[in-house]
């Protein structure tokens, strides 16, 4: 799960890590978040995306290190070559309207780690 502990919401119930080689070259290319399954992409190391091939708007959240939200990219348009913080460490890609439902903004602090 992924919370938002500066406004006590859910950002995404069912979070997927994109660990390998393949799951980071391709994150939701040609994929739909379904609502029985993943809801959100966790990308560590990651400071900057593109929406090339995917076929629906996604949501950005970049983060800091220490899990701050640095920037917010919602309802980001397909095809987009170059979405990025160069401060950021990790990236979340999540279903369009996430942000909004979580009420998440830049200086918010989100735990990756709640069960």
């Amino acid at each position: 799960m992924i919370y938002n502990l500066s406004k006590s919401s859910i950002v995404a119930e069912r979070p997927e890590w994109a660990l390998g080689f393949w799951s980071r070259l391709t994150g939701r290319m040609m994929k739909r978040f379904r609502p029985e399954g993943c809801d959100a992409l966790i990308f560590d190391r990651c400071n900057f995306v593109h929406t090339f091939f995917m076929i629906e708007k996604i949501d950005i959240i970049m983060l800091s290190d220490r899990f701050e939200v640095l920037y917010i990219s919602p309802e980001t348009p397909v095809f987009r070559p170059c979405i990025g913080c160069m401060k950021a460490s990790i990236t979340l890609e999540l279903p369009a309207g996430r942000i909004e439902a979580s009420s998440t903004e830049a200086g918010d602090v989100l735990n990756l780690n709640m069960l």
